[in-house]
């Protein structure tokens, strides 16, 4: 058996595969540690892992990260980006290296696994004596490759050449928009005497041993990449009859399916859910009076005044169990996490999907791409808009017929017995080479 690092930013988004990971992994039988945040501290001992937490200066809430970085609040576009990547993702680094580091002398690792915006890993896998380092797909690959440019869907009209005016793309979007963020990443690398970064500071998985990609081909294509991608689609479990007692609201589903009305279900995620204004209020508001039954979720935060005025047709909760809403959900309203959408793709939902920030607009694109949904690159989509897109989706079956098929690719793909074969084939290997 193999003693496995995971390391993770302190973002549910990219905490909860890690894991889901990390429970496979010690299910096998290894011995597994996860770098992240306090909060999870519970979560990592419920997976059989071992918590070796971040230090304080890494160790960022997501829930009050505009307490953290008040100038971050008026940001927006390329500047907003600039900041994110500089001051949430790249600043951390140090204290991120401090806490791998120590784990690594207290016991070597065989293998690390990191998510993508884990930025120590680019220290990581410029060192020659470290061990194998993964990335864990847990948002669609940022960094060069040829399948996809960096914005908008594949350039097919280009033909042959379609390939190389990908990569071209994706270098020229690096510069253009992270140059200066570039060039922080090198100095910061060398106050720390570590190598000077051989790569744009995201495509730091280039250099890794592999890709565990948290999707399937038709939804995210990569290719060009140096090293294998592996996808192994979600990490969860196929769906399945819900556990529990149902939601005090459940017979208001089952009403609307016995009267063959919609069920909706609206979403912020856990993380983008500090203005309910842009996205679920709006939705409850655009289809207030229409023959649907919205759901919406508040993503865990406290919904006030919403819920003091909430139209007939609408139920409003901190959290859903999606084992029990998703396969009765006609349409699901999204701001586009990846683990969201895939969580609803693997049910066959299809998608109305508004975001535009962070990764959101590169998973919008993959989202018209396939069929599966429509998408609107915008963090504040107008109720009209809202209206006429669910009833665009509901009401054209190609949509869900292309999110079942999805769900079959997702429920074909090898899931957590996949991902967990892939780490345990670097732990052969590194035998092998020792």
């Amino acid at each position: 058996m193999g003693s496995i690092l995971l390391a993770s930013c302190p973002f549910r988004g990219h905490v909860t595969p890690t894991l889901r990971l990390a429970a496979g992994l010690a299910d096998a039988g290894h011995r597994v540690r996860v770098v992240t945040g306090h909060r999870y501290a519970e979560q990592v001992t419920r997976a059989g892992a071992e918590l070796v937490q971040l230090p304080a200066a890494a160790d960022l809430d997501e829930d009050r990260l505009l307490e953290t970085f008040p100038e971050r609040a008026d940001l927006t576009g390329p500047a907003a980006a600039r900041f994110d990547m500089t001051r949430i993702f790249l600043e951390p680094v140090p204290a991120q290296l401090a806490a791998v580091d120590g784990a690594l002398a207290e016991e070597a690792a065989d293998v690390v696994v990191a998510e993508p915006l884990f930025l120590a890993a680019l220290a990581l896998v410029g060192r020659r004596t470290a061990p194998p380092v993964l990335t864990l797909g847990t948002m669609p690959p940022l960094g060069r490759q040829t399948a996809m440019p960096p914005l908008g869907p594949p350039w097919r009209g280009l033909g042959p050449l379609a390939p190389r005016a990908h990569a071209t793309a994706h270098g020229v979007l690096q510069r253009l928009l992270f140059g200066p963020v570039q060039r922080e990443a090198e100095r910061l690398f060398a106050t720390l005497g570590e190598p000077a970064p051989t790569t744009f500071f995201l495509d730091w998985p280039r250099a890794g041993a592999g890709i565990l990609q948290l999707s399937v081909p038709a939804f995210e294509p990569v290719a060009g990449l140096p090293v294998p991608v592996h996808h192994v689609g979600a990490l969860a479990g196929p769906p399945g009859r819900p556990d529990g007692e149902p939601p005090s609201w459940w017979p208001r589903v089952q009403q609307a399916a016995a009267e063959g009305v919609p069920v909706v279900h609206a979403t912020q995620g856990t993380a983008a859910n500090t203005d309910l204004g842009q996205l679920v209020a709006p939705t409850i508001r655009a289809l207030a009076g229409r023959p649907v039954l919205v759901v919406a979720t508040t993503g865990g935060r406290d919904p006030g005044d919403l819920s003091q005025s909430l139209p007939a047709n609408a139920v409003l909760e901190r959290w859903v169990d999606y084992s029990w809403l998703l396969p009765s959900t006609a349409v699901m309203v999204t701001n586009g996490g990846y683990g969201g959408v895939h969580e609803a793709l693997r049910h066959g939902v299809p998608l109305v999907l508004a975001g535009a920030q962070q990764d959101k607009a590169a998973i919008a694109t993959r989202v018209r791409r396939s069929g599966a949904g429509l998408a609107v690159t915008t963090l504040s989509p107008s109720e009209p808009d809202l209206d006429r897109l669910v009833g665009t989706v509901l009401h054209d079956g190609g949509y869900r017929a292309a999110a079942q098929r999805l769900a079959a690719d997702l429920a074909a793909a090898p899931g957590l017995p996949g991902a967990v074969a892939v780490v345990e084939s670097h732990l052969q290997g590194r035998a092998a080479r020792a």
